[in-house]
């Protein structure tokens, strides 16, 4: 009986606990949320927010050097494109960027390592096989581009730069 009235009392204590817990947890969830849907802002913050959380995750880099590519050109996404490609060298298109980003700076010739490497972990991609016949054509290997466009041709008739550079070899 002498410790029925210290139960109640803290009884009463602990539901104003919960209660104060129960008021300040969706305060804590809301300000979480918040925070995280910054990095929604862009895909360009997205993406940076992926490489701070994972400074080693090379398919994050690939993805935050798409976003760049699109606003900003070749020149700011390739050194993304190539950190992607030296982080996680088993993933095509960390390398079909590179690739592609270098003959867009018209620096074609440098572009086959890198296209070969990406053909070679994706070869029923058409437009590896096409950065390979760019490649290969500026270095002025004429029967291997010819035949990287009909590769890339037997995958995609439809695509009408590789005709083009075809016909023009």
């Amino acid at each position: 009986g002498l410790l029925a009235p210290l139960a109640g009392r803290a009884r009463g204590r602990l539901r104003r606990l919960w209660l104060a817990a129960g008021a300040l947890l969706p305060a804590l969830l809301v300000l979480s949320t918040s925070s995280a849907a910054a990095n929604w802002r862009s895909d360009l913050s997205l993406y940076r927010a992926d490489l701070l959380r994972d400074p080693d995750n090379g398919i994050a880099y690939y993805h935050y050097g798409y976003a760049v590519l699109r606003r900003r050109g070749c020149g700011e996404a390739l050194p993304i494109f190539l950190a992607a490609a030296r982080l996680a060298p088993d993933y095509a298109r960390g390398w079909h960027n590179v690739a592609g980003c270098l003959e867009n700076l018209g620096r074609a010739a440098e572009a086959e390592e890198p296209a070969r490497r990406a053909v070679e972990l994706e070869p029923d991609n058409a437009r590896s096989q096409y950065n390979l016949a760019v490649a290969l054509a500026a270095r002025g290997d004429r029967t291997g581009a010819t035949h990287a466009l009909e590769q890339c041709l037997a995958r995609e008739p439809s695509f009408k730069p590789a005709r083009e550079l075809l016909v023009g070899l």
